[in-house]
């Protein structure tokens, strides 16, 4: 799967990774049933930061280090979609899935938010997973203090 197991490409200092679950067809991830979408977001918090993401991980590789700074995890609502979103300095190899896969657990109820960085989930499907964008440096905000510099 494109994307996966992968730094930013090209000199890029970040990744943003998206999946889509639907909650009945539609293009995306299929779920079925109720999801609790604050569960999952209380999830999501916990998740992002930096640590060791090898739990998150499927086989068939072996990177230098499983390490990785998770900057953001959103769950977003557009109508019958939820949009999960992924940024980070790049993601292991199946890395956003089992994130995703982690998150449905919480929203069904499998697994409390809390339990989340410590029981991953599942490994989703990757039916809508696309690699949206790579920012670069000069993409980043410039803050005050570093425009002084």
């Amino acid at each position: 799967m494109r994307g996966e197991d992968q730094a930013a490409p090209d000199g890029g200092v970040s990744r943003r990774d998206l999946l889509r679950l639907t909650l009945g067809g539609g293009v995306g991830l299929a779920v079925g049933g109720f999801l609790d979408v604050p569960a999952m977001r209380a999830a999501a918090r916990l998740l992002v930061g930096r640590r060791d993401f090898g739990p998150f991980s499927i086989t068939g590789s072996e990177p230098a280090t499983t390490v990785r700074t998770l900057r953001s995890l959103d769950v977003e609502e557009e109508g019958p979609v939820l949009v999960v979103t992924a940024i980070g300095d790049g993601f292991l190899r199946g890395m956003v899935r089992r994130l995703v896969g982690t998150l449905r657990d919480a929203g069904r109820g499998r697994i409390r938010p809390e339990e989340a960085p410590e029981r991953p989930g599942p490994t989703a499907e990757a039916r809508g997973l696309t690699l949206v964008r790579v920012l670069y440096e000069h993409d980043r905000p410039q803050t005050p203090a570093s425009l002084e510099q």
